[in-house]
């Protein structure tokens, strides 16, 4: 509670003055003109603008507490599926082929079935504080996760590698689960049909681009649609939690894909990126950190 009463306490200060947040202090104070706050966290803004640092802590926050709430409520999901499930089964055993009731049972089977995917990312977004990393190859694992997500989607696919792309050294069940959760949502975006194009390249990043990140070698890694675009105005919730413009139905509406890729990248040392305009497709930045002497 502390934290959230924080945040919109800066949230409504930036509306007032237009303050900015220059760093975590171990003096836990907020200033504001004569007055002085107490502040668990340590937070000290003076009068700039720099809105988009503070947002990345405010998700950071965020996402953490609601990463250790999924992690049990998914672990406890499963538990609660796995005894309805063998209760359907032996169910099952009593009654003939031709029973009115065993369809409906195999259907209550396959509705079950689809709670993993959901719990799959749950887990995912609860483990992403712990990745076990080594070293990967990660054009293959972009491709083997984005041809799972497209097995049944009338979606053109176009791959461009730079030659020698470095290595890099991630969690491959996490980092497989991030490439596979933003092509699904490419193939949600184009209802119609249309093409992904991906590419990666090599990096060198300093601090003069602008992005929360250290200097170094990293993987940049597009993923650009011809869908139906992001308005301006959700552009920057795309990454919270349980956000999305889908309608609801038994696989849209969750809002945890995009979310799920912010946390596991950020825990990987890395970051996400959107640019988005109605009607001309969605692209997707993410950068790793790559290994050169590898």
């Amino acid at each position: 509670m502390m934290i959230m009463f924080i945040c919109q306490l800066l949230k409504s200060r930036w509306k007032q003055g237009g303050k900015r947040l220059l760093g975590i202090d171990k003096i836990p104070v907020v200033r504001d003109g004569e007055r002085t706050h107490m502040c668990d966290e340590g937070l000290y803004i003076k009068n700039n603008s720099n809105r988009e640092r503070m947002e990345e802590i405010i998700r950071a926050h965020k996402l953490e507490s609601l990463g250790v709430l999924a992690g049990g409520i998914a672990h406890d999901f499963n538990n609660l599926m796995a005894i309805v499930m063998g209760y359907i089964y032996l169910a099952l055993i009593d009654l003939s082929p031709e029973h009115a009731s065993r369809q409906l049972l195999l259907g209550a089977i396959s509705s079950i079935e689809q709670t993993k995917d959901l719990t799959s990312r749950l887990i995912t977004f609860s483990q992403g504080g712990a990745p076990h990393r080594k070293i990967s190859n990660i054009p293959e694992i972009i491709q083997k996760a984005v041809s799972h997500a497209l097995k049944s989607a009338d979606i053109g696919v176009d791959f461009d590698f730079t030659d020698d792309i470095w290595s890099a050294e991630v969690d491959e069940y996490q980092i497989r689960q991030c490439f596979h959760n933003i092509t699904t949502n490419a193939v949600e975006a184009m209802p119609e049909g249309g093409k992904l194009t991906i590419s990666t390249v090599n990096t060198l990043l300093n601090d003069d681009q602008g992005l929360d990140l250290k200097e170094g070698a990293y993987l940049k890694i597009t993923f650009a649609d011809e869908g139906i675009g992001i308005p301006e105005e959700s552009l920057g919730k795309v990454f919270d939690p349980y956000f999305t413009t889908k309608e609801m139905g038994s696989h849209k509406g969750v809002g945890l894909g995009l979310a799920v890729c912010y946390s596991v990248l950020r825990k990987h040392d890395g970051y996400i990126t959107v640019e988005s305009q109605q009607g001309e497709g969605t692209t997707f930045i993410l950068y790793l950190p790559a290994r050169m002497d590898l």
